[in-house]
């Protein structure tokens, strides 16, 4: 190995103290990078509570337990027609005021950066609205009851501009989604756990299974038994809650 690193530096002088040391070191600095990276992101249950709820040793099956999660978040998302996070960075999204011209549904929104209208369906829109002056975020009090958004109102008194009858004339640049992933409500943490349970299989808190599979044999030959993946009667209340029409994408 000192040969190896005085190749890969000839500048150096190898210390074989410190060398066996650092060849010692790599691999698991390696493998520790190339688990956060295969980690996914935005996820309504982290893989640390997930794993102390199944009784799990620490490290062992976190890749399964992120998987499940993962599946159980993206689950919740389509099932509801929502979602509990936000992006990085503002997104930009078109909508159509259908039916009325001083009102626009928009969704689940927390908060809007550049308002602007296509006058005329050119598909430029050299409106820009001012919050306030303009419209207001509805309904007002939705932050006070920890929701989001979901339209946006023209100000009768002070409005200047009204919602043009155009196919995509509004264009919203802000922040959707039902909240922010550090403000998943405690009942979509739980969903979303109970979920991962049922597809891995992991419900009673012994091995991780195959999603799906209700038995398998391994000998001569391969044997597996389909099951049917059930979700315990406790979610319907909590899908009940939270959901909405459909999802936007």
């Amino acid at each position: 190995m000192l040969v190896s690193w005085w190749l890969h530096d000839p500048c150096s002088v190898p210390d074989p103290a410190t060398a066996d040391q650092a060849d010692a070191e790599t691999p698991t600095q390696a493998e520790a990078q190339a688990a956060a990276l295969l980690m996914s992101a935005n996820l309504y249950a982290s893989v640390a509570e997930f794993r102390e709820r199944l009784g799990l040793p620490v490290g062992e099956n976190d890749f399964m337990l992120d998987r499940a999660l993962q599946s159980a978040s993206r689950w919740i998302d389509r099932t509801l027609g929502r979602r509990f996070f936000t992006t990085a960075a503002p997104e930009t999204r078109y909508f159509t005021a259908c039916n009325a011209y001083w009102y626009l549904e928009t969704g689940d929104l927390l908060s809007v950066t550049t308002l602007a209208t296509d006058a005329n369906g050119d598909g430029v829109y050299e409106t820009t609205w001012t919050v306030t002056t303009d419209y207001w975020l509805g309904p007002r009090n939705a932050p006070l009851d920890n929701e989001p958004y979901t339209c946006i109102n023209k100000n009768w008194t002070t409005g200047r501009y009204t919602f043009p009858a155009w196919q995509d004339a509004v264009q919203i640049t802000g922040q959707f989604g039902y909240c922010t992933l550090a403000n998943v409500p405690a009942q979509i943490r739980e969903l979303c756990m109970l979920v991962a349970e049922s597809t891995t299989g992991a419900g009673g808190g012994g091995d991780l299974a195959i999603p799906g599979v209700q038995s398998y044999k391994i000998g001569t030959e391969l044997s597996v038994t389909m099951g049917n993946t059930t979700l315990p009667s406790s979610t319907a209340l909590i899908v009940d809650q939270f959901r909405r029409g459909g999802f936007v994408t």
